[in-house]
């Protein structure tokens, strides 16, 4: 399923997971947000844009840093949030357009993907061990598996939601 949130919800060892400092982009783009689904690592920057040439208004539901509220009335606009609190997921509306939604999974580790076209994935570099893997789709909710991996170990892991 396209447009789903895969991340490692328990079981990372501690470590040492730089914060990219590029940031995370999220565009207004004919009357929609683009990405709909992305994942940010908590801390890191988030890019919202507006190249449509209308109001806009970014909205995020979250909690903490996570939540704030802002109008984007220029094209070509761009506002940088950081959101740092984990949290998956952080809704983001448009107040102006209602139909317009987008959210973000926030995760303290780098492994997370969102699934392409197709509903694949990759979480990649993710060390030896027994791991909880969650995924999140708006239509139909949260699934979770435990999934043992050796070091350097390659897995196919398919994650079925309920009817």
């Amino acid at each position: 399923m396209a447009e789903t949130f895969v991340w490692v919800k328990r079981g990372i060892p501690d470590g040492d997971y730089p914060i990219p400092s590029d940031p995370v982009v999220v565009d207004q783009r004919g009357c929609e947000f683009v990405p709909r689904v992305a994942g940010v690592r908590a801390g890191q920057p988030v890019a919202f844009r507006n190249a449509d040439e209308t109001l806009h208004n970014v909205h995020a539901v979250g909690s903490g840093s996570n939540r704030f509220n802002f109008g984007m009335p220029l094209t070509g606009m761009e506002v940088k949030r950081q959101l740092t609190e984990p949290q998956v997921m952080v809704t983001i509306a448009c107040d102006v357009h209602p139909w317009m939604r987008a959210w973000l999974g926030v995760v303290r580790h780098p492994f997370f993907a969102v699934t392409g076209a197709d509903g694949s994935y990759a979480l990649t570099g993710l060390p030896g061990g027994t791991f909880v893997v969650e995924a999140w789709q708006e239509a139909v909710g949260r699934v979770e598996q435990t999934v043992t991996v050796g070091d350097r170990e390659q897995r196919t892991v398919d994650l079925t939601f309920g009817q």
